[in-house]
């Protein structure tokens, strides 16, 4: 898989030809198949379970994903 990594600002250049941009950074943990046992379970309900339990806007700006709503 190829991964590229881009701050606010380079992504932002990216969508530059559109007359709006919204560009929220999105973090979202899912459960796990790739741990077994007790990592797994400590992972999947405790990491994952008490993230989600977090108000958004509380834990929104620490995202890594970036999206993107763009209109012409």
């Amino acid at each position: 898989p190829v991964l590229r990594r881009y701050s606010i600002g380079e992504f932002r250049a990216l969508v530059g030809g559109f007359a709006n941009v919204e560009i929220v950074p999105e973090r979202f943990p899912v459960k796990s198949r790739l741990h077994k046992g007790w990592k797994g379970m400590a992972f999947n309900t405790c990491f994952v379970g008490t993230f989600n339990a977090l108000p958004r806007a509380l834990v929104r700006p620490l995202g890594w994903h970036l999206m993107a709503f763009c209109r012409k």
